[in-house]
């Protein structure tokens, strides 16, 4: 996973544990699955509501404009608070810690530094290519894209 943007580091978080214990265990019911779940994510916020994001990366674009990579792979993390990145730079591995039930990358653009408490913001995008459209238009859900 790498920086989205030139930036500065405003919080790493690298010690959150993956917990297998939250994968969907075979043979397990839905409604069990679920319950499982949000009895972990209670514990989780009522423990330390930042661990819900798990092991995670905050970047400060300045303007009010702050990015989010949440769930990685607790000591994978190369950046720390203060430290200067670059588009494209390695930040962390994608994992599946803290509120996490499958290994994914949670990236969001708000206007804070805490990835719970804070309003989304679109994300803006250079260079991006909307496959199968005929014609140039606003990115819209269910697109497919590539970066070019």
């Amino acid at each position: 996973m790498v920086a989205a943007r030139d930036s500065k580091v405003s919080r790493a978080v690298n010690d959150v544990i993956e917990d297998s214990g939250l994968l969907r265990h075979a043979g397990e019911g839905e409604s069990d699955y679920i319950q499982r779940v949000l009895q972990n994510q209670a514990e989780l916020l009522a423990a330390d509501k930042s661990h819900a994001a798990g092991s995670h990366i905050v970047i400060d674009h300045g303007n009010g404009e702050l990015s989010s990579y949440a769930h990685l792979i607790p000591g994978s993390i190369r950046v720390k608070a203060g430290d200067t990145v670059r588009a494209g730079q390695p930040l962390g591995k994608l994992g599946h810690s803290g509120n996490s039930t499958e290994p994914h990358l949670h990236f969001q653009v708000c206007d804070g530094p805490d990835p719970l408490y804070c309003a989304g913001l679109p994300v803006q995008f250079d260079e991006l290519e909307i496959l199968h459209s005929d014609f140039d238009r606003a990115l819209q859900a269910g697109d497919h894209v590539m970066a070019r």
